[in-house]
């Protein structure tokens, strides 16, 4: 098992995480294009600001306790470390009176997003199948939806510290 420990993030191989895990969820930050071209089993697709919140963190989004959850998008280096970012800072937000206390303790982002967890899993993916962000079938899809996330990227300044060799935990 590889380890990798720093003051904000923990990293290990995913054939280690994918064989001691029955995970509880996979959240997927792929635009619903790319999603119903390919995706991991059991991703649910959540790729705004608005699903986060709405998921994991209103009234009718009760938390989900021991719950595993994996950001991942085409290459894991933009729009899932942006959303886990998020969701972290939500949480802390609401448990700000009983640091360190999180209703989402585990939160991970996929080394290599989907496009490298399909080339080496592929069985796991439905259908089996992959479909690249830049495909050429997509291009009003791709500008609506990069026009939409501008304001959903605020928090990318701390992006280059979310690299590591397979999936990162965000502390």
């Amino acid at each position: 098992m590889q380890i990798y420990q720093s003051a904000c993030i923990i990293t290990i191989s995913i054939q280690t995480k994918l064989a001691e895990l029955n995970y509880d969820f996979f959240a997927f930050q792929r635009y619903p294009y790319e999603f119903e071209g390919g995706h991991i089993q059991g991703a649910k697709n959540i790729y705004t600001k608005e699903n986060i919140l709405d998921t994991f963190l209103t009234n009718s989004g009760k938390c989900i306790k021991n719950t595993i959850i994996i950001f991942h998008c085409e290459f894991s280096s933009e729009r899932a470390p942006n959303l886990c970012r998020f969701l972290r800072k939500k949480d802390r937000e609401m448990n700000q009176g009983s640091y360190p206390r999180l209703n989402y303790p585990e939160l991970y982002i996929l080394e290599g997003g989907y496009k490298a967890f399909y080339q080496d899993h592929k069985e796991l993916c439905v259908p089996q199948d992959y479909k690249p962000m830049n495909h050429k079938d997509h291009g009003f899809e791709l500008r609506h939806f990069r026009a939409k996330s501008k304001s959903w990227s605020s928090d990318s300044k701390n992006r280059g510290q979310l690299r590591s060799n397979s999936i990162t935990s965000i502390l």
